[in-house]
């Protein structure tokens, strides 16, 4: 397979398979004959990224190999395709996001000493059920706490091939200067925050105070099924020491009731004993008198 028939199988596979693919799962889809290497592929592929650069689509290469996509200059038009809006994060969820990304791998605890208040078990269940982030293990200490960081999942989302691509601090810092810029601009002028902007911005808060009175909720429901289950464990041991110390009472009444009889058994055979030995006497002495009588 030359060059140019190798581009166009690449072009249908990708477009066909609507995700990124690695070199590695493309060369699975050869047979051993006709594989190309790895080095040919990454050639290819190579070309086809600039080949693509001037025209509506692009071929980008993310964290888990290569998609092709839409760019993002033409996001406006093609978002009018679906009539759904795209999902919008609380500032919790951005900030813990954005913490696990930039200091994993982390625990809760951590993100919590960080933000200051408490985070959200809802925020964690969400990102691990988008595959944003996983568990990559468990602290040894005490509590076993969860160790958190960013998937495959999370650098194909952002467009990202690895961390290395996101922004520096630095960055993040200057971008924060240049929207209070652009807000102090905006404040200049005579147009003021619309009605949809205020509700927008109460809604994330209001998101943010559920947020963490679910997680209040949480934990006192938690620690009270703790109790419950310290109080259960607590009675079964009371029930068990109870039976216990029952069972040594039986077994003691009847080791004594057993004594008692064995001890009752041997006095009556005494008696028994005794009163045959005095019947056997009076009986012996009238024999004799019996036999002189006779004899006479």
């Amino acid at each position: 397979m030359d060059s140019q028939q190798l581009q166009q199988c690449l072009e249908a596979v990708l477009l066909a398979a609507g995700e990124a693919l690695s070199v590695e799962r493309i060369q699975q889809l050869f047979d051993e004959d006709d594989m190309p290497s790895t080095k040919d592929l990454k050639q290819v592929l190579t070309e086809m990224e600039n080949q693509y650069a001037d025209r509506g689509f692009i071929l980008k290469k993310v964290a888990s190999g290569y998609v092709f996509q839409a760019k993002q200059d033409y996001a406006h038009w093609i978002a009018r395709l679906w009539e759904e809006k795209a999902p919008r994060y609380s500032r919790a969820f951005l900030e813990t996001l954005v913490i696990i990304a930039y200091r994993q791998p982390v625990t809760r605890g951590e993100i919590e000493d960080i933000r200051g208040v408490a985070v959200s078990s809802s925020i964690v269940r969400t990102m691990l059920e988008r595959e944003w982030i996983k568990v990559l293990g468990y602290r040894d200490v005490p509590g076993k706490p969860a160790i958190l960081g960013t998937t495959k999942g999370f650098l194909d989302y952002f467009n990202l091939e690895n961390l290395n691509d996101l922004p520096t601090l630095d960055e993040i810092k200057d971008m924060d200067k240049l929207v209070e810029q652009l807000e102090l601009e905006v404040g200049a002028g005579t147009e003021q925050p619309g009605v949809e902007d205020v509700v927008a911005e109460q809604a994330v808060e209001v998101e943010d105070v559920v947020a963490e009175q679910a997680i209040d909720v949480e934990d006192v429901a938690a620690e009270q099924v703790i109790d419950v289950e310290d109080v259960v464990a607590e009675l079964a041991i009371d029930v068990e020491d109870v039976v216990a110390e029952q069972a040594i009472d039986v077994e003691d009444v009847v080791a004594e009731q057993a004594i008692e009889v064995e001890d009752v058994v041997a006095e009556q055979a005494t008696v028994a004993t005794e009163c045959l030995i005095g019947a056997e006497e009076p009986m012996s002495t009238e024999l004799n008198e019996l036999e002189l009588q006779t004899n006479e």
